[in-house]
């Protein structure tokens, strides 16, 4: 049987958190080894390290979404250093998911400024980072090009739903992932020339 992981879920996300035991309970006989709960705020944050920490095959990203970051916490890098002396690398796997959204047109300059911290922070804890973009590439390649000496742990563009033009422009600067999320469910589906890239 192949096996698989899922790299980025929100099981504890309101709509699933009652059904979160069993979705642990039945990974293995669904086919996945591990799982990583990755993270939108800093209370999230907080119960995704709890849950991962009461797994043995689960797995966590800390971090702050762009859609909060004008409420970035000020005990976030506090919350994070702490997070990292507990518990290592064992289970906090990536820093994220941050980067950019500028759909629902949140503060664009707030958004910015967070992305652009939480990149450091990343680099500080030697976590890799898992960025979130959506209608804000150009504006997320140009930050994460400007801190690029500060990408040193590995990058994951999560859920990512550009073409093949951007991908490439990603990987003349980055050797970086990618991950696609539902979006390679619909019709039509733009992204099989990205993927096959």
């Amino acid at each position: 049987m192949t096996r698989f992981a899922d790299s980025h879920c929100h099981i504890l996300d309101p709509r699933l958190i009652d059904r979160a035991e069993s979705i642990v309970k039945n990974m293995s006989s669904d086919g996945l080894d591990f799982i990583v709960e990755v993270s939108a705020s800093i209370p999230e944050s907080y119960e995704s390290v709890k849950f991962a920490m009461a797994h043995d095959n689960v797995f966590c990203a800390i971090g702050v979404h762009p859609e909060f970051a004008k409420t970035y916490p000020e005990d976030a890098d506090e919350f994070a250093h702490w997070a990292l002396s507990q518990h290592g690398n064992k289970k906090i796997v990536g820093y994220g998911e941050c980067g950019l959204d500028y759909k629902y047109s949140h503060d664009a300059e707030a958004q910015k400024q967070c992305f652009t911290h939480q990149i450091l922070l990343a680099d500080k804890l030697g976590l890799p980072l898992i960025v979130h973009t959506r209608q804000a590439f150009d504006d997320t390649l140009q930050i994460l090009v400007e801190n690029k000496a500060h990408i040193r742990n590995g990058l994951l563009f999560h859920c990512f739903c550009e073409g093949t033009s951007e991908a490439t422009r990603v990987l003349e600067h980055f050797d970086a992932y990618f991950a696609f999320g539902g979006a390679v469910t619909h019709t039509p589906n733009t992204l099989d020339d990205t993927i096959r890239t």
